[in-house]
């Protein structure tokens, strides 16, 4: 049996009046239909007068130009009966709460640069004696290096060996009184800051041989975190 005595069959069981349609093509167009079809249409435009239809959307003139107040004018008669209410805000209004004191910045770098560190010269006229021992000694041990080094100092200037000459002189013939008294106050203070380190050391020797004070003793660090400071103290060696 072929496919298309098979098809028969189905249709005869499905239905009789189907089976008994010829097999032809329904769906035709008679002679030169596609040929004039072209000028048909635009006939039945140009008949059906579409040039004289009009829109029936509208709007008033300005209305897009007008919009934008419009949508807002809505929004806030819509909203603004239902707003949060306040106190502490209405109380604030537009007022610009970040502000600062006048010359806030034109003093800001004075207040953060580091102070300049006060020396306080207490017990004054100690340290006047400690300061004059410290330069003394410090000449007398220049003496001392420059006779050992002789031979390598022989080409120094003679402004060098001045001040060894009165250094020395100091020494032998015990004048150191009378030298410090012509040294002036100022002159003292401006060593003693350049050379603050030198004259606590040679306040502290003085200090220890006049008192016959005895430094405390290394166990006595370990201890008492405060050992140094006490002995400072109590030998008026604060400063």
């Amino acid at each position: 049996m072929t496919i298309k005595e098979t098809i028969l069959l189905e249709l005869n069981t499905i239905s009789t009046l189907v089976a008994s349609v010829p097999n032809v093509n329904v769906y035709k167009v008679h002679a030169n239909y596609f040929d004039g079809i072209r000028s048909d249409l635009q006939a039945n435009i140009i008949a059906s007068n579409f040039e004289t239809l009009k829109t029936k959307a509208e709007v008033p003139v300005g209305y897009f130009e007008n919009l934008p107040l419009s949508i807002f004018a809505k929004i806030k008669q819509g909203f603004g009966d239902d707003e949060i209410k306040s106190t502490l805000l209405e109380n604030i209004g537009n007022k610009n709460v970040y502000t600062i004191p006048q010359g806030y910045f034109e003093e800001l770098e004075i207040a953060l640069l580091p102070k300049a560190k006060i020396i306080k010269l207490s017990n004054f006229s100690i340290f006047k004696y400690a300061a004059a021992a410290a330069i003394i000694a410090g000449v007398a041990f220049g003496a001392f290096t420059f006779l050992q080094n002789k031979n390598t100092l022989a080409n120094e200037n003679a402004s060098m060996a001045a001040v060894l000459k009165e250094a020395n002189e100091i020494l032998v013939n015990n004048t150191f009184d009378a030298t410090l008294a012509k040294i002036s106050d100022k002159d003292l203070e401006n060593y003693l800051l350049q050379n603050g380190e030198n004259v606590n050391t040679a306040l502290l020797a003085t200090t220890i041989n006049d008192s016959n004070t005895a430094l405390p003793e290394a166990i006595d660090y370990l201890e008492d975190e405060n050992t140094l400071d006490d002995f400072l103290k109590n030998n008026n060696l604060n400063n």
